[in-house]
């Protein structure tokens, strides 16, 4: 039999069994207005467009923590630690743009004036592609990709459909930065450099689809 599962009062509960989300609706344990989901429905839908579970099972289930819509369900550990590497991940990538573009822009100056012979290292900034326009571009990104990675870290903890979304987000961001990168610094320096930082978006996005995909169905 189908497992379905329920939004009650902001709280996901599940999976249960059919008889069981009957049993809830005939006790008033949850309303017809509650939204539920089982495999093979694309969206949720509230449990009044079901006409399998408007009649209450013939043999109650029992009704014991495994099936009681009081108790939320837990976040599995590993989600936990992944929320937490994506605020750590976040937090630094916000720091160390900032840093970057004031490093940048004091660099700049310095090079324009010309002090202690750097006209030849600006020229070779310009060559390499290092203008304020890359500049911009890539401290863009990694201000937003870090935003969007915090904000998922909070979705994991709630484990909510948009925590799952912007994890997809992250991961694609972080592509888009990556080929800007490696279209400024192209060779084996920019190769090695786009896939250290796509180590993190890879293991995102395979976690997110496959152990703990469950945890935002």
């Amino acid at each position: 039999m189908a497992q379905w599962y329920c939004m009650s009062g902001g709280v996901r509960y599940g999976p249960v069994e059919q008889d069981a989300l009957s049993q809830w609706l005939a006790e008033g344990r949850i309303n017809s207005s509650d939204l539920v989901w089982r495999e093979g429905l694309g969206e949720w839908a509230p449990a009044a467009q079901f006409p399998e579970l408007q009649q209450a099972p013939l043999n109650p289930v029992a009704t014991g923590p495994a099936y009681n819509p009081t108790a939320p369900r837990r976040r599995p550990g590993g989600l936990t630690a992944l929320a937490v590497l994506n605020f750590v991940f976040g937090g630094l990538g916000v720091l160390s743009t900032i840093i970057g573009v004031i490093s940048w822009l004091v660099l700049r100056s310095m090079m324009e004036s010309h002090e202690a012979g750097m006209h030849d290292l600006a020229t070779a900034f310009d060559k390499a592609g290092l203008t304020l326009g890359h500049l911009v571009v890539t401290s863009v990104l990694r201000l937003i990709s870090s935003a969007v990675l915090i904000a998922a870290g909070a979705g994991y903890l709630k484990m909510t459909r948009t925590g799952y979304i912007l994890g997809h987000v992250y991961a694609g961001l972080a592509l888009i930065n990556i080929l800007v990168n490696l279209a400024v610094t192209p060779g084996l320096e920019g190769f090695l450099g786009a896939i250290g930082e796509l180590i993190y978006p890879i293991i995102t996005i395979a976690l997110l689809n496959t152990v703990f995909k469950k945890c935002f169905t």
